[in-house]
């Protein structure tokens, strides 16, 4: 395949996965996506992004691709592959394009075509250099929920790849029903980038520290340099890891045991509520603030914190009548959320002081507002924009989190005229997405 300075942009065809659940009511538009980069020439880069649709089997989707600030090419499709899911499945898919030496950012977006308030996208930013032809070199690893060799069948499957069908997990999430991580790495230059005629590639699983966790041994192999670039995939068990996040590494070393490339790439662990609760809590619990709440603060304990849980961890939480139980359940929480959502007990309460202070109106507490709870879960924004109220406009705010997902915006307007901004729009993930918000600026009181 000849590169030439006209982008190369495809839309694979969909594949679903039935989660057995039948038809149920429509439930909120959540995608999920990931990408990887892989040598197309000594000029260009192949990326890959994948993505999952969960709510809107019949979505309509998009990919926009900026280089340098100027648009480079963008697409428009509908999953049509996937006439056979119902709502509640997810669909999986995948998109890629060649990109030149250069700065990117690319927006992929879902868009449930009965209804436009259902809706999600995904930002990434990234620059992008052509790989070497003389070093040795890796591509990004791409995780997967699955790979197998290929059938003649299933060859024209759109995750066939080097004879193999790779179903990649975009979620970058495992828990108790995938605790086998999947990956897919590419390795250049192997003949002119290692002395010697063998070298060790190395598989570990380290901790946000980056250092080995002790539940899971590294996997090493011994190999002989046979080809120039050769492909290198596998399994790894996750059997023993608690929730939170962590960093799968792929290194190539030396027959010394010098590592000579090494690329690392972050996925999480997702436990079920059910399975923390079971834990046994630690004799430390005793000494907790969790162990003397009564039934109100612990109330109140819950309502500030469900910002930080997810639909199943809600319901169950409320599914528990016993105080003591409850007590034990948030502690458990606790222990788990730092590793999660990069936030502790200690911190979480200082944030919803200053979000009292901040943004509390004559109606509301400023932990229960808009602005409260986003201060909360995702701590001081890097920069805000206040734009005071015009002839023309409402007055509103625009919070950038660079740190977020490759950096995210939340807008927020105060539309009563009371000082309790609304958000009206953001490009994270999960979170509400407006991009004609400005219309509700314009409509005044």
């Amino acid at each position: 395949m000849k590169f030439t300075k006209t982008p190369f942009l495809w839309a694979a065809l969909i594949w679903a996965v039935s989660t057995g659940s039948g038809w149920a009511q429509p439930q909120p538009l959540r995608l999920n996506a990931d990408y990887a980069c892989f040598r197309y020439d000594d000029r260009a880069v192949f990326v890959e992004v994948f993505y999952s649709v969960k709510g809107a089997p019949q979505s309509g989707m998009g990919l926009t691709v900026f280089r340098n600030d100027s648009v480079w090419t963008e697409n428009a499709w509908t999953n049509t592959g996937a006439d056979s899911a119902r709502e509640g499945d997810t669909v999986l898919g995948r998109v890629y394009f060649v990109a030149p030496e250069g700065r990117y950012r690319w927006r992929l977006s879902a868009r449930d075509g009965a209804s436009n308030l259902r809706r999600d996208s995904v930002l990434f930013h990234q620059s992008i250099q052509p790989f070497s032809n003389e070093r040795l070199e890796l591509s990004d690893i791409e995780l997967a929920s699955s790979i197998q060799f290929a059938s003649e069948a299933s060859a024209g499957s759109p995750f066939f790849k080097n004879g193999m069908i790779i179903l990649p997990n975009p979620t970058l999430q495992f828990g108790s029903r995938q605790n086998l991580l999947y990956f897919y790495v590419e390795l250049y230059n192997v003949l002119t980038g290692i002395e010697g005629e063998r070298y060790v590639t190395r598989v570990s699983v380290l901790n946000e520290n980056r250092t080995p966790v002790p539940e899971i041994k590294p996997i090493s192999r011994k190999k002989m340099k046979t080809h120039g670039s050769i492909m290198d995939f596998g399994e790894i068990g996750l059997f023993g890891l608690g929730s939170g996040k962590y960093i799968l590494s792929y290194a190539v070393l030396d027959s010394a045991g010098r590592v000579l490339s090494e690329k690392q790439k972050p996925f999480w662990m997702v436990r079920p509520p059910e399975a923390v609760f079971a834990v046994q809590p630690e004799p430390q619990f005793e000494s907790s603030p969790f162990s003397a709440m009564d039934e109100g603060t612990m109330k109140e304990e819950y309502e500030c914190v469900k910002y930080l849980m997810d639909a199943q961890q809600r319901k169950l939480f409320s599914s528990i009548k016993n105080l003591d139980s409850r007590r034990r359940w948030m502690y458990d929480f606790w222990r788990t959320a730092p590793a999660i959502h990069s936030v502790n007990f200690e911190e979480y309460h200082r944030r919803i002081d200053e979000a009292n202070a901040l943004y509390g109106t004559l109606q509301m507490a400023g932990w229960k507002t808009d602005r409260g709870r986003v201060f909360m879960a995702y701590g001081k924004p890097s920069d805000i924009d206040r734009f005071p109220s015009s002839s023309q406009m409402v007055p509103y705010e625009i919070w950038s989190y660079d740190a977020i997902e490759g950096g995210v915006i939340f807008v927020f307007a105060d539309l009563s005229g009371f000082k309790n901004y609304s958000l009206l729009h953001s490009t994270k993930r999960g979170e509400v997405y407006n991009p004609e918000y400005e219309a509700q600026l314009k409509s005044g009181y």
